[in-house]
Order: C-alpha cells, then structure tokens, then sequence
C-alpha cells in the first residue's frame, strides 16, 4: 500500500521504481493499492484543506483496503506512511490486517519521529499505536531506528534505505563530469517547508547572487514573496523558475549543476539527494532525516555538506565555500556516485524488502 504519481512525491517515486523492478523481475506474489490522494492538490498543505482532503481519502482507502485484504487474504502487507493525519487511516488499516491475520509492515516514510519522541504530542501516540498493532517496522535513518527500539524489539526495527532506480544505477557507472556550471538547483515542491524562503534570503544576501533554479511546482503566491525578496539587493535575474521538469531533463541539469540544494525542515529519504549523488552533482542539504548518512558527512568520503534548517546564514556560507573551493566538489561527485553502487542499488534493498515480506 504505497502513493503512485499522480501527484508526483518522493513516496511515489519509490513506488514507481519498486513495482517496475519487481514486475521485471518476474515477481508475481504482490498485489498493488495506490494509496495517492486525490481530493487535494499536493501543494496545499493548510490544515483545514489537510483534514477535509484526509478523511475522503482515508474513507476511500481504507474502503478498499478493507476489500481487497478481505478477500486476498495476504501474508503480509506492507503499509508505507508520511505520519500526521495519515496516521489515522494507518491504524484502520492495521486493525483490518489484524482481523484478516495478515502480518503488517509499516513502512515509516518520514524523519520526524525523533523530533515527535521529545515532543510526546497526539501524532508521537498514534506512531507509538501503530508501531506496537504492526509485526515489523521499517524506518530511514538511524535516528529513527533509536527512537522505535525504545517502545519495540530491535529484531522488529529494520533501517533500510531507499533503493535508485536502474537509470539512475547506470548513470552512476558513468564518470563525473569535471565541467560543471555555476548554477545551483533546488528540486522539490516549492513550499516554506522546504525552507524555499530562507534559500532565496541566503542567495539575495551576496552582492552578486549566483545563478538559483527553482524546479517544481509552485503556487503563484508563493513565487510572488519569493520574488519580493530577490528585489532587496536590486538584481532579480539569478533566480529562475524552471517548473515541473521530466526526470531526465532533471537528470542533465545535476550533471552540469555546481550543487543540489535543499534546505527542507523535514525529510525522510529523500529522491532527489539519490539522484544528486547518481549524477555526480555534490549535495548542500539540511541535517534531517538520513540526509546526513547518505553524505557521509562528516567524513573524508562526504558526496555533499549538512547544515541547521531554517538558518539563513549556515546556507550563505555552504554555498559560499562551494563557490570559494573552500570544499572539494570533485571528490563529493565521485564519493556520491561511488556510495551509490555500493549501497543503494535495487537488487540489494530489494533483498531486504523481501527478507521482511517472508518473515
């Protein structure tokens, strides 16, 4: 039970590249429920818009769910979440595996649950729910793993990160283009979640901003406050909004780009590092998440640099050392594409999937 686009998200992504392997490999035990939301657009995060949108699609998806587990009776069922509302449609779907005796995986898809284990707020007692219901849970990143060993057996927790595509495992074979440009690039839904307003604010604080593309899709009045800001230094050219771009129109401009930049509050596991660090392009990103153990950073074989979220001067000064050679940017490009074969292949992470799948 996992989104497929439409909407485009990082979720879909992996469920387009896990349904595509396992279909090519000739696997034939799996049945798919396409968990996407339908009755909001995926940039409309107000809460009101939230809990109306959520219910319709908790109400169908757990209709169905409801149906399909009743009458295929599967072994396992492998539920992945983004956590908040959703986790209330989550735990219908666990009491309805419960009641069918199918064994139930959660797949947590976000890197907020050690954030939600200090706060101890409504969502951090429906995550507890859900992880004590399930049989297995599978988390991104280390810290997460700590947090769901307090309230679950470490034999239960499985960290696995997500796997790349097979476009993306060739292109990593390929060597590193040393002629890359001066542009910087964000890849993302234009949101202040993804700390787009302290991006912009880093970059209008040179005196010669170097190039920025916005790539996604943005809501108009968010792209008019992101271009009052450009204006306070006079020069509104070096920020560009390329729109939603194909993944290999997306894929070209990572070979050639400077850096990846994303300076999210919040992330899981995010796609876009992965294909950042595929394509050679060396990543400057928040400390959430796994962000930090999929660079490596910090350490002699970082593919990229990690700073505070929300903090404008940490991001003027890693794309300020970027552009000084203050860091070395060719050995972050090899170091990525190297850590990608190594540990973010698809027939390894598959592997893994299916040692829980068969438990």
């Amino acid at each position: 039970m996992s989104p497929l686009p439409p909407p485009v998200g990082g979720i879909a992504s992996w469920s387009s590249h896990v349904l595509t392997y396992l279909k090519e490999s000739g696997y034939q035990e799996k049945y798919h429920l396409d968990t996407a939301i339908k009755f909001r657009d995926i940039t409309d995060i107000g809460n009101l818009a939230r809990i109306t949108s959520g219910v319709l699609d908790a109400g169908r998806i757990v209709g169905l769910a409801f149906s399909k587990i009743w009458k295929i009776r599967p072994y396992s069922v492998h539920l992945t979440t983004s956590g908040s509302f959703g986790l209330v449609r989550d735990i219908l779907v666990s009491l309805i595996c419960k009641i069918s005796k199918s064994k139930l995986i959660v797949h947590f898809r976000f890197g907020r649950i050690p954030e939600l284990s200090q706060l101890r707020n409504w969502e951090w007692y429906m995550l507890v729910l859900l992880t004590k219901i399930s049989n297995e849970v599978i988390v991104l990143d280390r810290k997460s793993f700590n947090a769901l060993t307090d309230i679950k057996q470490k034999s239960n927790v499985h960290q696995i990160p997500n796997p790349c595509s097979s476009d993306l495992e060739e292109i990593s074979k390929i060597k590193s283009n040393p002629n890359r440009n001066k542009d910087f690039v964000f890849i993302g839904h234009i949101i202040k979640e993804k700390g787009v307003f302290e991006l912009v604010e880093a970059f209008s604080n040179f005196h010669n901003p170097p190039n920025l593309k916005l790539i996604g899709p943005v809501e108009p009045a968010i792209k008019e406050k992101l271009l009052v800001i450009t204006k306070k230094n006079n020069q509104t050219n070096w920020l560009s909004f390329e729109g939603v771009l194909g993944k290999f129109e997306i894929f070209a401009i990572l070979k050639t780009s400077m850096a990846l930049i994303l300076p999210s509050y919040s992330e899981g596991f995010p796609n876009v590092v992965l294909e950042a660090m595929a394509c050679g392009c060396p990543v400057l990103a928040t400390d959430v998440g796994a962000i930090s153990e999929m660079l490596d950073f910090p350490g002699d074989f970082a593919s990229g640099i990690c700073f505070k979220p929300r903090d404008v001067k940490e991001i003027q000064e890693a794309v300020q050392k970027a552009i000084e050679g203050e860091v070395d940017l060719n050995h972050m490009s090899k170091m990525g594409k190297r850590k990608v074969l190594e540990a973010y292949t698809m027939e390894s992470i598959i592997v893994e999937y299916e040692k829980i799948w068969h438990k």
